[in-house]
């Protein structure tokens, strides 16, 4: 009884699919592969994975070549801004899950009913439990999601899922899951920024593809410069393939070249507000800050609280 792939009534909600939220991103040609990565997550059996790092550095990228491992029994979901409703959100999961293996009529009956949101993740939990094999759910892009009732919704799900399979999440921030409850019983593998930054192999492999040939300690400069960052990397390739008209320009990776500025403009000052745009530009020129010091630079009060919120974030789990 597959739950019907256009639309499905979840709760209150008639939810239309999208598919290229349920398609998984293909690879492209001169992609690195992240091999002691994928080995790492080869070595460990926990059913929940969370790759949590900022814009660029190969979240969903690693989870791919991951799934290329899991395939077939490996579905894809991109969170979006509409997933901040907690049946739709529920509903991609369920139909995700639903198209490797049907769910059982009675789990797709309680998906259906009005007000199941909160019955129905047990019961979605249990089928996949009960799933001849196991299964593995990606959930790319979950910085996006940030109403409190599907937060809560996901932490009931990493907390109760079943073991052999896998739940991995992709966020460029920390979500308030109870992360230090699966810790202490070994149920989570987390993987950061630290661990997704390149290494200078890494980086010749990203110039070579690029067509950038440039010698070794140009390499280990650049990585330096870049602290490994994948897509300043790849941006700095771009640029010096370019000929850019600073004879640096690959070396120094800076905002005034236009690949890195179109790049921080689409994946950063775009996705934030217009006061936030102005404390991260105008405290951008400093390599050090505190409140007192931003407050000066910006031209107003308040900026401890920023910079506490920021660290705040950064630090939850």
């Amino acid at each position: 009884m597959p739950i019907p792939a256009v639309t499905v009534g979840v709760g209150w909600c008639r939810v239309s699919l999208s598919e290229s939220k349920l398609r998984q991103p293909s690879g492209r040609a001169g992609i690195v592969a992240r091999r002691a990565l994928i080995d790492l997550l080869n070595s460990v059996e926990t059913p929940v994975i969370s790759v949590v790092a900022p814009a660029g550095y190969g979240k969903t990228t690693l989870l791919a070549q991951r799934a290329e491992v899991w395939q077939p029994r490996v579905v894809w979901v991109s969170a979006d801004h509409r997933d901040n409703d907690p049946a739709v959100l529920l509903t991609y999961l369920a139909t995700a899950v639903d198209r490797v293996e049907p769910l059982p009529p009675t789990a797709v009956r309680t998906l259906a009913a009005p007000g199941a949101v909160i019955a129905a993740v047990p019961v979605l939990v249990t089928a996949i439990a009960a799933m001849r094999e196991p299964v593995v759910v990606v959930l790319d892009d979950a910085e996006v999601i940030t109403n409190r009732e599907c937060i809560d919704m996901l932490a009931e799900i990493v907390l109760s899922f079943p073991a052999g399979s896998r739940l991995a999440i992709a966020s460029r921030d920390t979500l308030p899951l109870p992360s230090a409850r699966l810790r202490a019983h070994g149920g989570i593998v987390e993987i950061g920024a630290d661990d997704l930054a390149m290494s200078e192999r890494d980086a010749a492999v990203v110039l070579s593809g690029a067509g950038v040939g440039v010698g070794a300690s140009d390499v280990d400069a650049l990585v330096q410069r870049t602290e490994g960052w994948p897509a300043g990397l790849y941006l700095a390739a771009l640029a010096m393939r370019a000929g850019s008209p600073r004879a640096d320009a690959g070396f120094s990776v800076t905002g005034d070249d236009r690949f890195v500025g179109d790049y921080l403009r689409s994946e950063l000052l775009d996705r934030v507000s217009r006061a936030e745009v102005t404390f991260l530009t105008r405290t951008s020129i400093l390599d050090r800050m505190c409140g007192g010091l931003c407050d000066a630079v910006v031209g107003r009060t308040g900026s401890g609280w920023t910079l506490g919120a920021s660290t705040a974030q950064s630090l939850s789990a």
